[in-house]
Protein backbone atom coordinates (compact mmCIF):
# COMPACT_ATOMS: atom_id res chain seq x y z
CA UNK A 1 0.00 0.00 0.00
CA UNK A 2 1.29 3.44 -0.98
CA UNK A 3 -0.35 6.02 1.27
CA UNK A 4 -4.01 5.01 1.23
CA UNK A 5 -3.93 3.46 -2.25
CA UNK A 6 -2.99 -0.14 -3.20
CA UNK A 7 0.08 -0.64 -5.41
CA UNK A 8 1.00 -3.59 -7.64
CA UNK A 9 4.14 -5.59 -6.87
CA UNK A 10 5.74 -8.80 -8.15
CA UNK A 11 5.65 -11.59 -5.60
CA UNK A 12 8.29 -13.67 -7.43
CA UNK A 13 10.75 -10.86 -8.21
CA UNK A 14 14.28 -11.73 -7.02
CA UNK A 15 17.38 -9.71 -7.71
CA UNK A 16 19.59 -11.19 -10.46
CA UNK A 17 17.32 -14.19 -11.07
CA UNK A 18 15.89 -14.41 -14.57
CA UNK A 19 13.49 -16.78 -16.32
CA UNK A 20 13.10 -18.35 -19.75
CA UNK A 21 9.96 -20.29 -20.71
CA UNK A 22 8.24 -21.58 -23.83
CA UNK A 23 5.40 -19.11 -23.17
CA UNK A 24 7.76 -16.16 -22.80
CA UNK A 25 8.49 -13.13 -24.99
CA UNK A 26 11.92 -11.72 -25.80
CA UNK A 27 11.27 -8.19 -24.59
CA UNK A 28 13.49 -6.04 -22.37
CA UNK A 29 10.78 -5.48 -19.77
CA UNK A 30 10.41 -9.27 -19.37
CA UNK A 31 12.62 -11.89 -17.77
CA UNK A 32 12.66 -10.82 -14.14
CA UNK A 33 9.73 -12.92 -12.96
CA UNK A 34 8.25 -16.32 -13.70
CA UNK A 35 5.02 -14.57 -14.72
CA UNK A 36 6.86 -12.60 -17.43
CA UNK A 37 9.72 -14.76 -18.75
CA UNK A 38 11.84 -14.49 -21.87
CA UNK A 39 11.45 -16.96 -24.73
CA UNK A 40 15.02 -17.84 -25.67
CA UNK A 41 18.24 -18.50 -23.82
CA UNK A 42 20.18 -16.51 -26.41
CA UNK A 43 18.18 -13.34 -25.75
CA UNK A 44 18.61 -13.77 -21.99
CA UNK A 45 22.40 -14.09 -22.23
CA UNK A 46 22.76 -11.21 -24.69
CA UNK A 47 20.65 -9.00 -22.42
CA UNK A 48 22.91 -9.75 -19.45
CA UNK A 49 26.08 -9.24 -21.50
CA UNK A 50 24.96 -5.70 -22.38
CA UNK A 51 25.28 -4.55 -18.75
CA UNK A 52 27.01 -7.14 -16.58
CA UNK A 53 27.70 -4.67 -13.77
CA UNK A 54 24.01 -4.02 -13.04
CA UNK A 55 22.32 -7.12 -14.45
CA UNK A 56 24.75 -9.75 -13.17
CA UNK A 57 26.63 -8.08 -10.33
CA UNK A 58 28.24 -10.64 -8.04
CA UNK A 59 26.32 -13.43 -9.76
CA UNK A 60 23.09 -14.23 -11.57
CA UNK A 61 20.95 -17.25 -12.40
CA UNK A 62 18.93 -17.87 -15.55
CA UNK A 63 16.27 -20.50 -14.87
CA UNK A 64 15.00 -22.33 -17.95
CA UNK A 65 11.58 -23.88 -17.42
CA UNK A 66 10.52 -27.29 -18.75
CA UNK A 67 10.28 -27.49 -22.53
CA UNK A 68 12.38 -27.71 -25.69
CA UNK A 69 14.20 -24.59 -26.87
CA UNK A 70 15.40 -24.17 -30.47
CA UNK A 71 18.26 -21.67 -30.34
CA UNK A 72 20.45 -19.76 -32.78
CA UNK A 73 24.06 -20.66 -31.98
CA UNK A 74 26.53 -19.98 -30.53
CA UNK A 75 25.44 -18.56 -27.16
CA UNK A 76 27.93 -16.82 -24.85
CA UNK A 77 27.23 -17.11 -21.13
CA UNK A 78 28.45 -14.06 -19.15
CA UNK A 79 30.87 -14.44 -16.26
CA UNK A 80 29.29 -15.47 -12.95
CA UNK A 81 26.03 -16.55 -14.62
CA UNK A 82 24.50 -19.98 -14.03
CA UNK A 83 22.17 -21.51 -16.63
CA UNK A 84 19.87 -23.86 -14.72
CA UNK A 85 17.18 -26.10 -16.19
CA UNK A 86 13.98 -27.15 -14.49
CA UNK A 87 15.15 -30.78 -14.47
CA UNK A 88 17.57 -32.89 -16.52
CA UNK A 89 14.91 -34.67 -18.58
CA UNK A 90 12.35 -31.89 -18.89
CA UNK A 91 14.50 -28.96 -20.10
CA UNK A 92 16.14 -29.42 -23.51
CA UNK A 93 18.19 -26.97 -25.56
CA UNK A 94 19.02 -27.66 -29.20
CA UNK A 95 20.07 -25.78 -32.34
CA UNK A 96 17.31 -24.27 -34.45
CA UNK A 97 16.96 -26.11 -37.78
CA UNK A 98 14.96 -25.64 -40.97
CA UNK A 99 11.27 -25.39 -40.08
CA UNK A 100 11.82 -23.79 -36.67
CA UNK A 101 10.50 -20.27 -36.11
CA UNK A 102 12.69 -18.08 -33.90
CA UNK A 103 11.35 -14.58 -33.24
CA UNK A 104 13.48 -11.54 -32.50
CA UNK A 105 13.09 -8.94 -29.79
CA UNK A 106 9.61 -7.47 -29.36
CA UNK A 107 9.73 -3.84 -30.44
CA UNK A 108 7.92 -0.82 -29.04
CA UNK A 109 5.24 -1.12 -31.73
CA UNK A 110 4.51 -4.68 -30.59
CA UNK A 111 6.07 -6.41 -33.60
CA UNK A 112 8.55 -9.30 -33.62
CA UNK A 113 10.46 -10.21 -36.77
CA UNK A 114 11.27 -13.81 -37.60
CA UNK A 115 15.03 -14.28 -37.36
CA UNK A 116 17.05 -16.03 -40.03
CA UNK A 117 19.81 -18.49 -39.27
CA UNK A 118 22.30 -20.53 -41.27
CA UNK A 119 21.60 -24.04 -42.46
CA UNK A 120 24.81 -24.94 -40.63
CA UNK A 121 23.44 -23.85 -37.24
CA UNK A 122 23.62 -27.47 -36.03
CA UNK A 123 27.37 -27.57 -36.85
CA UNK A 124 28.24 -24.68 -34.55
CA UNK A 125 29.37 -24.61 -30.94
CA UNK A 126 26.44 -24.32 -28.56
CA UNK A 127 27.68 -22.63 -25.37
CA UNK A 128 30.75 -20.44 -24.91
CA UNK A 129 31.77 -20.14 -21.25
CA UNK A 130 34.15 -17.98 -19.25
CA UNK A 131 34.97 -17.21 -15.60
CA UNK A 132 32.54 -18.53 -12.99
CA UNK A 133 29.79 -19.78 -15.34
CA UNK A 134 27.51 -22.72 -14.56
CA UNK A 135 25.39 -25.09 -16.64
CA UNK A 136 23.15 -27.43 -14.66
CA UNK A 137 20.13 -29.73 -14.76
CA UNK A 138 19.24 -29.87 -18.45
CA UNK A 139 19.73 -31.79 -21.70
CA UNK A 140 21.66 -30.44 -24.67
CA UNK A 141 21.12 -32.12 -28.01
CA UNK A 142 21.11 -31.79 -31.79
CA UNK A 143 24.69 -30.95 -32.79
CA UNK A 144 25.88 -33.03 -35.73
CA UNK A 145 28.49 -33.23 -38.45
CA UNK A 146 30.68 -35.77 -40.21
CA UNK A 147 33.83 -37.64 -39.22
CA UNK A 148 36.96 -36.66 -41.16
CA UNK A 149 40.05 -38.88 -41.30
CA UNK A 150 41.75 -41.01 -40.26
CA UNK A 151 44.99 -39.11 -39.62
CA UNK A 152 48.50 -40.56 -39.33
CA UNK A 153 47.63 -41.91 -35.90
CA UNK A 154 44.52 -43.73 -37.09
CA UNK A 155 42.02 -41.38 -35.45
CA UNK A 156 39.50 -38.98 -36.97
CA UNK A 157 38.00 -35.61 -36.03
CA UNK A 158 34.35 -34.51 -36.24
CA UNK A 159 33.19 -31.42 -38.13
CA UNK A 160 30.40 -30.74 -35.64
CA UNK A 161 30.85 -28.13 -32.92
CA UNK A 162 31.08 -28.55 -29.16
CA UNK A 163 28.19 -28.35 -26.72
CA UNK A 164 30.44 -26.55 -24.19
CA UNK A 165 33.61 -24.66 -25.10
CA UNK A 166 35.80 -21.83 -23.84
CA UNK A 167 34.62 -18.45 -25.11
CA UNK A 168 37.02 -17.16 -27.79
CA UNK A 169 35.88 -13.56 -27.29
CA UNK A 170 37.49 -11.23 -29.80
CA UNK A 171 40.74 -13.20 -29.72
CA UNK A 172 43.27 -14.79 -27.33
CA UNK A 173 44.15 -11.43 -25.74
CA UNK A 174 40.53 -10.64 -24.82
CA UNK A 175 40.89 -10.86 -21.04
CA UNK A 176 37.14 -10.38 -20.45
CA UNK A 177 36.57 -14.05 -21.33
CA UNK A 178 39.54 -15.53 -19.47
CA UNK A 179 38.96 -17.93 -16.57
CA UNK A 180 40.65 -15.85 -13.88
CA UNK A 181 39.63 -17.36 -10.53
CA UNK A 182 36.75 -19.81 -10.94
CA UNK A 183 36.17 -22.43 -13.63
CA UNK A 184 32.86 -22.98 -15.35
CA UNK A 185 31.06 -25.85 -13.62
CA UNK A 186 28.92 -28.26 -15.66
CA UNK A 187 26.76 -30.48 -13.45
CA UNK A 188 23.82 -32.81 -14.00
CA UNK A 189 23.82 -32.39 -17.77
CA UNK A 190 23.35 -34.81 -20.67
CA UNK A 191 24.60 -33.96 -24.18
CA UNK A 192 23.31 -35.97 -27.17
CA UNK A 193 24.72 -35.53 -30.68
CA UNK A 194 26.64 -37.18 -33.50
CA UNK A 195 29.97 -36.41 -35.13
CA UNK A 196 30.44 -33.47 -32.75
CA UNK A 197 32.14 -32.76 -29.40
CA UNK A 198 30.70 -32.93 -25.91
CA UNK A 199 33.10 -30.55 -24.15
CA UNK A 200 36.19 -28.94 -25.67
CA UNK A 201 38.85 -26.97 -23.81
CA UNK A 202 41.29 -25.36 -26.24
CA UNK A 203 43.88 -23.42 -24.27
CA UNK A 204 45.03 -21.54 -27.37
CA UNK A 205 41.80 -19.50 -27.23
CA UNK A 206 43.02 -17.67 -24.10
CA UNK A 207 46.46 -16.10 -23.62
CA UNK A 208 45.87 -15.88 -19.88
CA UNK A 209 43.85 -17.31 -17.02
CA UNK A 210 43.35 -20.93 -16.06
CA UNK A 211 41.96 -22.15 -19.42
CA UNK A 212 39.70 -24.57 -17.55
CA UNK A 213 36.22 -26.10 -17.27
CA UNK A 214 35.19 -28.62 -14.58
CA UNK A 215 32.34 -31.11 -14.72
CA UNK A 216 30.44 -33.54 -12.53
CA UNK A 217 27.61 -35.90 -13.55
CA UNK A 218 28.03 -35.02 -17.23
CA UNK A 219 26.82 -37.70 -19.67
CA UNK A 220 28.12 -37.43 -23.24
CA UNK A 221 26.18 -39.51 -25.77
CA UNK A 222 28.17 -38.44 -28.82
CA UNK A 223 27.88 -40.99 -31.62
CA UNK A 224 31.11 -41.12 -33.71
CA UNK A 225 32.33 -37.90 -32.12
CA UNK A 226 34.60 -36.91 -29.23
CA UNK A 227 33.21 -36.87 -25.72
CA UNK A 228 35.83 -34.75 -23.97
CA UNK A 229 38.63 -32.93 -25.81
CA UNK A 230 41.36 -30.87 -24.13
CA UNK A 231 44.21 -29.39 -26.13
CA UNK A 232 46.87 -26.66 -25.98
CA UNK A 233 47.18 -26.73 -22.18
CA UNK A 234 43.43 -26.82 -21.55
CA UNK A 235 42.61 -28.02 -18.02
CA UNK A 236 39.78 -29.86 -16.28
CA UNK A 237 38.67 -31.74 -13.23
CA UNK A 238 36.17 -34.42 -14.27
CA UNK A 239 34.08 -36.49 -11.85
CA UNK A 240 31.46 -38.97 -13.07
CA UNK A 241 31.78 -37.85 -16.70
CA UNK A 242 30.49 -40.69 -18.89
CA UNK A 243 31.04 -41.10 -22.63
CA UNK A 244 28.89 -43.35 -24.86
CA UNK A 245 29.23 -44.40 -28.54
CA UNK A 246 32.10 -41.96 -29.12
CA UNK A 247 34.80 -42.32 -31.74
CA UNK A 248 37.08 -41.11 -28.92
CA UNK A 249 35.82 -40.83 -25.36
CA UNK A 250 38.66 -38.69 -23.96
CA UNK A 251 41.16 -36.91 -26.20
CA UNK A 252 44.06 -34.95 -24.75
CA UNK A 253 46.84 -34.08 -27.21
CA UNK A 254 49.35 -31.23 -26.97
CA UNK A 255 50.15 -31.28 -23.25
CA UNK A 256 46.67 -30.81 -21.77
Amino acid sequence: VTGTLPAWDSLDLQENVYYVSTNGIDERQQGGTLNAPWRTVRFAMNYLLEDETNRVGDGATVKVMAGEYAEILPISIPSKVALVGSELRTTTIRPAVTGDVVLGEKLADGTQEELTFADTNNLRNMFYVRNGCGIRDLTLKGLSGTLVGPNDYGTSRPTGGAFVSLDPGTGPDDSTVWVTNKSTYVQGVTAIGDNCVGMKIDGSLHNGGNKSIVANDFTLVISDGIGYWATNLGRSELVSVFTYYNHIGYLSPKSS
